[in-house]
């Protein structure tokens, strides 16, 4: 008998309930029937624009460690996003351009039913050509730059050319990841 240790399962519904439950150790033989009650989450809403005010469509929104929780703004600038889970305080949301710096903002439940307004940065443009061992350009290769060399800040994949542009910060030394399989990884910094 194979046993496997204890699990995490996350449920949510568009119309804002949540429920994550611990599943504790099952020896994986038999049917195992799993009971979830969904309770209320609360809901996020705001705008997103850039510096000088216009609304930025197209900003992907995404609650941080869940890919089930995303959203995009509209045309504009307006997110919404429901399912939160009310006993966690203190939920980081991502929002992603790529033509802007992504930014990380901490949501609150007492803040619900009051929008967010959050703005993104231009930063400068970081863009170059990835090509292989034959010197050949390399399509479809993943370029990521920020703080480490393990999570990229902002990511890119490269177009036919080999072609990429990334948004950074306007100082201090960041890292750029290059990755493609088959490929050995490149990192270097970039000042």
């Amino acid at each position: 008998s194979r046993s496997f240790g204890p699990v995490w399962a996350v449920l949510t519904h568009k119309r804002g309930i949540a429920t994550t439950r611990s599943i504790d150790t099952w020896s994986g033989e038999g049917p195992r029937d799993l009971e979830f009650v969904l309770r209320s989450g609360y809901g996020i809403s705001g705008i997103a624009s850039d510096p000088e005010g216009r609304p930025i469509p197209g900003v992907v929104v995404r609650l941080v460690n869940w890919t089930v929780v995303r959203t995009e703004t509209d045309q504009q600038g307006r997110f919404s996003l429901a399912g939160l889970d009310p006993n966690r305080e203190g939920q980081r949301l991502t929002f992603r351009h790529p033509n802007y710096l992504p930014r990380t903002v901490t949501s609150s439940r007492k803040r619900a039913g009051f929008p967010m307004e959050v703005t993104l940065q231009r930063g400068l443009d970081v863009c170059g050509t990835v090509s292989g061992p034959d010197g050949r350009p390399v399509m479809g290769a993943l370029v990521t730059l920020g703080e480490d060399q393990v999570i990229g800040r902002s990511r890119r994949t490269t177009g036919a050319r080999g072609e990429f542009c990334l948004g950074a910060p306007m100082r201090g030394e960041l890292i750029l990841r290059v990755t493609y399989p088959g490929l050995a990884p490149h990192v270097g910094p970039v000042h």
